[in-house]
């Protein structure tokens, strides 16, 4: 049988709430031969070393507590891809597949320290403005040129803030109309609305490391009636 060649891992590197890792493809198999099927790679890893036994997934299937699939036909390339370690100390290795279903030998391990990114904030009040009215499902009534205050509970990382038109095409998420962010320790933040409209507020919590998602309505939902004030007329735009 002729053995694939495995993969070699390289180079790492960090992106905001992503590991990169960078490979070269495997090019031959084992009794020097081309290899002109490759179909994919395969990441491997855990928080415990791999067994020095351990060649093949074959012998130590009980090791790698995760696993990641890139699917790649560049045989001998150098290929990135961002690979969703979780955090804390990760030993990771890789196999290669060819076209028939015979898949390589691990490659070499190498160890990755990953650190947590911090959780999603937490609304902890409904908004607040000196004219507003709120309802119980934080929908709330206010007017241009008057400041809404937004507060969430106050965590040890950053939080940014954006305000968005509510959408109106499914799985939009509305066009962006502001923007803001609140220290480590603090919670709240002051938005003046400058144009009437339906709007919801999206947080997400950062730190060195990264940044969570995004909220969406559904998970914060704070939608926002903007009126022009009473006195001068207009409704919702």
């Amino acid at each position: 049988m002729k053995r694939i060649l495995a993969t070699v891992l390289m180079l790492w590197a960090s992106a905001a709430g992503a590991v990169q890792i960078c490979w070269v493809n495997p090019s031959r198999l084992t009794d020097g031969a081309v290899l002109t099927d490759l179909t994919e790679v395969m990441f491997y890893w855990s928080a415990q070393p791999k067994p020095s036994t351990c060649t093949a997934l074959a012998q130590c299937s009980s090791w790698p507590t995760g696993n990641f699939l890139r699917q790649t036909d560049q045989e001998g390339a150098q290929v990135c891809a961002d690979v969703p370690l979780p955090p804390g100390t990760n030993y990771v290795a890789a196999t290669a597949r060819r076209g028939t279903g015979e898949v390589s030998a691990f490659s070499n391990s190498v160890t990755r320290v990953v650190e947590a990114v911090p959780n999603a904030p937490v609304v902890m009040l409904d908004p607040a403005c000196p004219t507003c009215t709120t309802s119980s499902a934080r929908t709330m009534l206010g007017y241009t040129a008057q400041p809404i205050t937004l507060r969430w509970e106050p965590s040890q990382s950053r939080i940014e803030i954006e305000v968005r038109k509510y959408p109106v095409v499914a799985g939009s998420t509305g066009t962006r109309v502001a923007t803001g962010s609140v220290a480590a320790g603090q919670g709240s933040w002051v938005w003046t609305p400058t144009r009437p409209g339906l709007y919801y507020a999206s947080a997400r919590s950062c730190n060195a490391t990264g940044c969570t998602a995004w909220t969406t309505p559904a998970q914060q939902p704070w939608i926002i009636y903007v009126e022009l004030p009473p006195a001068s007329g207009g409704g919702i735009e």
